[in-house]
């Protein structure tokens, strides 16, 4: 008798036990912070007590399951039934893991947008600053590759959050380079670091950086990444 584990179980599972991967990795490829700069992202140490429960029911259910197999059969069959199943449940535990994670990155990347007082096209940010250029392209990207600016990729366009120019001024906020400089050992100057800015900071008394920001309080949040660059570097 051969024995497999229903698609109508497998799908039961994956609506009841979808949970967080070990390894954050971004929507579009891009390489997730490292650990340790991930263990300080807000409701970490709650995913993980969630994670423990979800694996003990996962465990009883199986049990359970084949358990009953073992009423039913032999020795012989109840061995092959775990060794039947048991690549099948990785496999199905893995793909309801990066369906998490591509769900909880868009979630953040769309609160980031919401919060960051708009995104500017790159002839927007010509506009802004009061360039001349026939390529109206030309500054803004000049300004991403010399690391003054936050540049986001998104549907494979560069968009530059509005919450680093003084619009009144039209300028760029000098603070925003020096912040690029800071973080970018462990943070590419893209979403990781503008994940970093919707993240509750523990030198900021739990607020994130971008609320300290838009405050005008952009020294206190550069201090924050002093703070947490030096800890992290003893």
């Amino acid at each position: 008798m051969r024995v497999q584990v229903s698609n109508k179980f497998r799908r039961s599972l994956a609506r009841r036990y979808s949970m967080p991967p070990p390894d954050a990795v971004l929507a579009d490829g891009q390489a997730a912070p490292p650990a340790r700069i991930q263990n300080r992202y807000a409701g970490q140490a709650l995913e993980a007590r969630q994670l423990q429960r979800v694996s003990a029911h996962l465990v009883q259910e199986l049990r359970a399951a084949l358990g009953v197999l073992r009423e039913q059969a032999g020795a012989g069959l109840w061995e092959a039934a775990i060794q039947q199943s048991t690549p099948d449940l990785s496999q199905l535990l893995h793909n309801s893991a990066q369906q998490w994670q591509v769900q909880q990155n868009a979630a953040l990347r769309q609160r980031f947008v919401e919060q960051c007082q708009g995104m500017l096209s790159s002839h927007q940010v010509a506009d802004l600053l009061g360039s001349r250029a026939k390529n109206r392209a030309a500054l803004a990207n000049q300004l991403k590759d010399s690391k003054r600016v936050l540049a986001l990729r998104l549907h494979g366009q560069d968009w530059y959050p509005a919450c680093q120019f003084d619009a009144q001024a039209g300028r760029v906020w000098p603070e925003m380079a020096e912040l690029i400089r800071l973080l970018e050992r462990d943070y590419e100057a893209g979403w990781q670091l503008a994940l970093w800015l919707i993240t509750p900071h523990a030198w900021l008394q739990q607020a994130a950086p971008l609320t300290f920001w838009l405050q005008g309080q952009r020294a206190a949040v550069l201090q924050a990444a002093r703070e947490e660059m030096a800890a992290f570097a003893a």
